[in-house]
């Protein structure tokens, strides 16, 4: 059995809130991992036999999917896809794309991969992306580019784009529209709505963090599991950004939202009036 469907990103947009909330309707069949096949070379060199094997699980839904939002940032990915399942309905679902960056980059401190501040971290994005392309917060944030790799590849009536911020407002209208797209009732009343998903802590300590990655990332993943566990702060989220990173961002993003705009239908207004609560100096958080 392959997917019907692809929740392809983007990444820290919740996509882990969506596919968690559309798992709980009795005709829809995720599974409970990122699967990584159309990113990970050893995967796909494998074959889709072993792909098949992730979805052995269904039970006659009518709608099987995965959710794996590197699928829409990794170059490959979207080749492979039109390959594999040229009939596939891909589900995107996009944050303001500087509070993705920076969520982003906050997932990487609490796991230890990124120790520079966020502002160092830019400065020197376009050399790290040469060596580890999951290192680009700030290109990983320009949507428009993303969509038209898959928009040379999939019509436009295969893709269904939503945005996080309607998710959070009214995640059952945003469920409605989904389950409408993948072809299943779309009056289903859902119960897991609200629940928090893939939450960030950040880390007493950023140096140990980091060591212990370094250390354990590769061999001792239940290690660095602990480490992550006893090293983290008790509650979730972290500071603000400063008012200069994010007004330099913003002004870097406007032409590239107004692309996604135009190529997606989307209303993106919300972004611009976060934008604008930023000029008149109030910090936005998320």
């Amino acid at each position: 059995m392959l997917p019907n469907f692809l929740i392809v990103g983007g990444m820290k947009c919740g996509t882990s809130a969506l596919a968690h909330y559309l798992n709980e309707h009795p005709d829809v069949f995720i599974p409970g991992d990122e699967l990584h096949f159309f990113n990970s070379e050893d995967a796909y060199k494998a074959g889709l036999k072993g792909y098949e094997e992730c979805f052995r699980l269904h039970n006659g839904e009518a709608a099987v999917g995965e959710k794996t939002p590197t699928y829409s940032y990794h170059p490959l990915a979207p080749e492979r896809i039109a390959r594999a399942l040229p009939d596939a309905r891909l589900v995107w679902i996009f944050r303001n794309p500087v509070d993705r960056a920076y969520s982003h980059y906050w997932f990487f401190v609490s796991m230890g991969k990124e120790r520079l501040s966020f502002e160092e971290a830019l400065a020197r994005e376009p050399l790290r992306m040469k060596r580890d392309f999951t290192m680009a917060y700030r290109d990983r944030s320009v949507y428009s580019t993303q969509v038209k790799n898959y928009l040379n590849l999939f019509s436009r009536d295969q893709m269904l784009f939503l945005l996080w911020e309607d998710l959070k407002r009214d995640p059952k209208l945003v469920l409605s529209k989904t389950c409408e797209f993948l072809g299943v009732r779309s009056d289903y009343e859902f119960t897991r709505v609200g629940t928090r998903r893939n939450v960030t802590y950040m880390p007493r300590s950023v140096s140990l963090q980091w060591l212990s990655y370094q250390l354990f990332s590769r061999k001792g993943a239940r290690i660095l599991r602990q480490v992550k566990k006893l090293n983290r702060v008790d509650t979730a989220g972290y500071p603000p950004m400063s008012v200069a990173t994010r007004r330099s961002l913003e002004s870097f993003f406007e032409p590239h939202n107004e692309e996604l705009s135009d190529l997606t239908g989307l209303n993106l207004s919300a972004w611009k009036r976060e934008s604008i609560a930023v000029k008149e100096g109030q910090i936005v958080t998320v």
